[in-house]
């Protein structure tokens, strides 16, 4: 009986997903779920006949299950197709099991990178709209979100060149003394213009990659202070008598989305 326990423990272990537990009188059975066979006399696993010694709860013998005995034979499920959820791995974890506890961990560490990442911001955006001229031109960078264009703050109109104040956030401080979320008014030279055009004798050395003013942009821009330092010509300020402070001018303006 111990021989026959101890090649039966050998056959089962090694190679079958399948755990086995002691029971008394020294005799194993299969784990539940499983139904195996180990063989003497050099006989193989596959071997259909009943020959082979069988391990059976509670007893051991040469005979087929069910032949000869009082007891009720033990249920059997041939190998592969047993549930997926009862299948075991070589740890002794069903499989469904593992593999759900590996999707949970695999979702929450997936979660916490997300996180992370949004909390910090990368290098490539803090560069957006960033030029050579828009960090050497004025004495001021920001950027700053256009609030809104109020109605008739920008227009074209032939041989009449003039600004328009403009209304934004500040987002973040590049150079100089502005607070961050801090309300600017900014004018912008013939607005209606892309800032690459927008240069001429009148206001020279400005200019930008933006083409096209929208509320909610967010521009990176150089500016100077204050504006009628540097301009002198038709203004548009529909936030007149509304604010108070310097008006800045647009030296350089960037879309920096």
């Amino acid at each position: 009986m111990y021989f026959a326990n101890s090649i039966a423990r050998m056959a089962l272990l090694p190679g079958w997903n399948c755990g086995i537990a002691a029971i008394p009188k020294g005799l194993c059975r299969p784990a539940q779920g499983c139904e195996e066979r180990a063989t003497l006399g050099g006989q193989g696993e596959a071997d259909p006949t009943p020959t082979g010694l069988r391990l059976v709860e509670g007893r051991t013998g040469r005979n087929p299950i069910g032949v000869g005995d009082s007891e009720p034979p033990v249920p059997r499920v041939a190998r592969g197709s047993q549930p997926w959820a009862l299948r075991r791995n070589p740890f002794g974890i069903p499989i469904g099991n593992f593999r759900e506890a590996f999707g949970l961990e695999a979702v929450l560490l997936l979660t916490a990178f997300a996180l992370t990442s949004c909390n910090k911001p990368s290098a490539a955006s803090s560069n957006v709209g960033e030029d050579p001229q828009v960090k050497s031109l004025g004495t001021i960078e920001v950027s700053a979100r256009l609030v809104e264009i109020p109605e008739g703050a920008i227009f074209q109109r032939d041989l009449y060149d003039y600004a328009t104040i403009l209304k934004y956030e500040v987002v973040s401080v590049h150079r100089g003394a502005v607070g961050k979320g801090a309300t600017i008014y900014v004018g912008h030279y013939n607005p209606w213009k892309p800032r690459a055009e927008a240069a001429d004798k009148r206001a020279k050395n400005i200019g930008g990659t933006l083409k096209q003013f929208r509320a909610g942009q967010l521009h990176r821009m150089a500016l100077e202070t204050p504006m009628d330092d540097h301009f002198m010509g038709g203004i548009v300020d529909k936030y007149f008598g509304k604010h108070d402070g310097p008006s800045y001018w647009a030296v350089w303006t960037n879309n920096a989305e």
